[in-house]
């Protein structure tokens, strides 16, 4: 299974070697602080799309490099999997990198990400500086 692990007693398959690093850390982080269900960002239901690329483009061409079934396959898991979307597909517009960013796991995106998909309003307000203190005079 090399980069797949089943979880003990389900049928749970999670990828171990996803491209998005954040997710790995995020599912660990997880781990260390006893969450039960820490697994559950790194899911993946169709085995078949860790050998897949979704953003392969054929180099000489600039088309999407994948077969009609491929394509198939990464929709119907994103449809029934929306980590796998977040995790492996979505990418952020980002300034200057016309191919964007990957989604970051943390905190703040996954919990509001699981608010969204389990219909709680909800808002975030991040920091945006860590170590900003507030100075008087």
């Amino acid at each position: 299974m090399g980069r797949l692990k089943r979880i003990n007693g389900t049928n749970t398959i999670i990828d171990m070697g996803t491209v998005n690093a954040s997710f790995l850390q995020y599912a660990q982080d997880l781990k260390q602080l006893g969450v039960k269900n820490w697994y559950f960002c790194l899911e993946i239901k169709d085995i078949e799309l860790i050998k897949i690329n979704p953003h392969a483009v054929d180099p000489r061409t600039g088309l999407p490099a994948l077969t009609k079934d491929q394509v198939s396959r990464v929709i119907t898991e994103c449809f029934r999997n929306p980590w796998y979307f977040l995790r492996e597909v979505c990418r952020i517009p980002d300034p200057g990198n016309p191919k964007g960013i990957m989604y970051k796991a943390n905190r703040g995106n996954m919990a509001m990400t699981y608010l969204f998909l389990h219909g709680v309003d909800s808002w975030l307000n991040l920091p945006r500086r860590r170590n900003c203190c507030l100075v008087t005079v």
